[in-house]
């Protein structure tokens, strides 16, 4: 039997949202708790510690905060935000209602008129209807990241505009770079397995391209940013054991090397570390979880430059939001479940990694 609010209560909760002095932009609460937002907004939920009005997405409507509507899965969409979760709702025949967590990836869950009966409490999520005709249905046209974007994760990889390819740096975040000159055909989550020629740990994906074009019986590479000992590149004579491996990169050499002379490797001049020392930084991201220890926070090259001081850290995330003050400097000893702060308005977050981490 479904509970109704006695007269007195709804009249109170009808003033109070007629007397709601927040904002599009404001801050709404958190996982504790969430206050009123202006006519046509809603309560966004981020992360645990911030929640933020923003504008209910065009075609979609009766959002609802911290609630999930549990079942009717027609489908589910990583790496996206919650207004392209409304669009492609519409987008899809269908689908009546959906359900999206920034915590989950992002995760866009799409849904038919069942999930109504599964309503719910799920701090988190954010869950609404969609309101507008229903979708002729048509032949979807393919919609590429752009390069520098995310485009995917270990669940599954987007495509990337021309020129570029989907690179994995950790099991949470795929992104779309430019492809290394003088190799290609990308393939992301695939190794092309055995027919080794030499092996490199600790270089990014691009030099693995060119160390296969300085060796000479080099014509494919893997590239491996989570193998057990560090990022590492593999060099291969075939492609014959192209087997499906997620977190792995492999490509082709398209260009002939020119036999060269090695020249001697100068020995290093000592550094002071700074934002040098953690040259792959992920704007908008927020990493939980791992924590070694918070030191007073200043900047995120700042935060860079403690973590590469730090013995053991190797990840840092800097966060600062305007509207509830809060600023933080985390090291980390890995990377955990991320949040995509990309739109929020009032919030910096940037995290990274350390080249080379400080041992003891």
């Amino acid at each position: 039997m479904q509970r109704l609010l006695p007269i007195s209560a709804v009249l109170v909760t009808l003033a109070h949202a007629q007397s709601c002095s927040s904002s599009i932009g404001d801050y709404c609460g958190n996982a504790n708790g969430v206050s009123c937002c202006p006519d046509k907004a809603y309560c966004q939920a981020w992360n645990p510690d911030y929640y933020q009005c923003i504008a209910v997405p065009s075609g979609c409507g009766a959002m609802e905060t911290d609630v999930d509507y549990y079942g009717g899965d027609i489908t589910t969409i990583h790496g996206i935000q919650p207004w392209d979760c409304c669009a492609k709702c519409q987008e899809t025949q269908g689908c009546e209602y959906f359900t999206f967590l920034n915590q989950a990836g992002p995760a866009c869950h799409l849904k038919t008129s069942a999930a109504a009966g599964g309503r719910t409490r799920l701090v988190g999520a954010i869950s609404g209807k969609r309101i507008s005709p229903t979708p002729t249905p048509t032949t979807p046209a393919p919609s590429c990241s752009a390069i520098g974007s995310p485009c995917g994760n270990a669940q599954g990889s987007s495509c990337c505009a021309t020129g570029g390819y989907c690179q994995p740096w950790d099991t949470n975040y795929y992104q779309c770079l430019s492809n290394a000159g003088g190799c290609g055909e990308m393939e992301t989550d695939v190794d092309y397995y055995g027919n080794d020629i030499a092996q490199f740990s600790n270089i990014y994906p691009w030099d693995c391209c060119g160390k296969c074009q300085e060796t000479p019986d080099c014509k494919y590479y893997t590239y491996v940013n989570l193998a057990p000992q560090g990022p590492t590149c593999y060099l291969k004579s075939s492609a014959s054991g192209r087997v499906r491996s997620v977190g792995a990169v492999s490509g082709r050499r398209l260009t002939t090397p020119t036999p060269t002379t090695t020249r001697p490797t100068p020995s290093p001049s000592p550094t002071t570390p700074g934002t040098s020392q953690c040259s792959r930084q992920l704007n908008y991201t927020y990493f939980h979880g791992f924590d070694l220890k918070e030191v007073p926070p200043t900047t995120p090259g700042d935060c860079c430059t403690a973590c590469a001081e730090t013995v053991g850290c190797k990840v840092f995330t800097y966060f600062y939001s305007t509207r509830s003050g809060a600023h933080q400097c985390l090291l980390k000893t890995a990377a955990g479940e991320k949040t995509n702060y990309a739109g929020v308005v009032g919030v910096t977050a940037v995290s990274g990694y350390v080249d080379s981490p400080k041992v003891a």
